[in-house]
């Protein structure tokens, strides 16, 4: 993961993932793991890749619980 925010995250995956696609991904946090759904809202485009590298992926957050948003709130809090 890269650039998380409270809408979203930056994902470098093996493959392409098409836009529109559901995903589920879990955050390991100094104090609990966060699972958060979104969905794939764009990809990099073939001319911007490099062969053999992780593929970029922008994954739009779905609406996260009030627990959730504190963790989420908590890890962008820290510093890098």
């Amino acid at each position: 993961t890269r650039d998380i925010s409270r809408g979203g995250v930056l994902l470098r995956l093996p493959q392409v993932v098409p836009s529109g696609t559901a995903l589920e991904l879990t955050l390991h946090t100094q104090i609990d793991s966060l699972t958060a759904e979104g969905t794939v809202i764009w990809v990099a485009p073939p001319e911007g890749r490099t062969l053999g590298e992780p593929i970029p992926h922008g994954l739009r957050f779905t609406p996260l619980g009030w627990a959730s948003s504190l963790l989420l709130a908590f890890v962008l809090a820290q510093p890098s």
